[in-house]
């Protein structure tokens, strides 16, 4: 049986800090349960985020928040998943995501630079290949969808995209304090 606190507006405010300060966090989480499924990350966070505004009677203060929110995200991962008949290997096996929250719990100082780095190393691309960051990770299009829309070649693409990962993922170590490099 969950206790429940008092849902006063000062509660209220302090849940809606915790939520907002974890979203990076959460969205992260959900996008390493969904390997290959990136489109459909903003609607699984969005329905976490219902979740969590729904039961937040039942989180209790003072305990591990994000836990509790992660707990919320891998329960909806998996009915989108069932949903969708996709339910993966990674998902059957509780122990692999229960050893995800908590390495993830414990990797968040890292995540917000790395999150800050890459920002700022996705501005230094060119406005082309800014797009087609965009089109592949934000919009989960496919590179043939993205080839028929360019009139680019998808092997051309797949290079290209291979030279901004490697160009990011240098850009991003450099930015990093040298003790969350690998």
């Amino acid at each position: 049986m969950a206790l429940k606190h008092h849902s006063s507006g000062q509660s209220d405010d302090h849940f809606v800090v915790e939520l907002t300060k974890h979203q990076l966090d959460l969205k992260c989480f959900i996008r390493s349960l969904m390997p290959g499924y990136g489109a459909d990350v903003p609607d699984i966070l969005q329905e976490t985020n219902l979740i969590t505004w729904q039961k937040r009677s039942e989180f209790i203060p003072g305990t591990n928040f994000k836990a509790w929110a992660f707990a919320i995200a891998r329960n909806k991962v998996l009915q989108h998943m069932q949903k969708t008949n996709r339910r993966s290997t990674l998902l059957q096996k509780a122990e692999l995501t229960d050893l995800l929250i908590e390495k993830s719990s414990s990797s968040t100082d890292s995540l917000e630079l790395k999150s800050k780095a890459l920002e700022h190393c996705l501005s230094k691309l060119s406005k082309k290949n800014r797009e087609i960051v965009r089109a592949r990770y934000e919009q989960g299009d496919s590179l043939a969808q993205h080839s028929s829309r360019t009139k680019r070649s998808e092997s051309s693409l797949r290079v290209t995209l291979h030279r901004i990962r490697n160009s990011l993922r240098k850009c991003i170590e450099n930015r990093m304090p040298q003790e969350f490099k690998p």
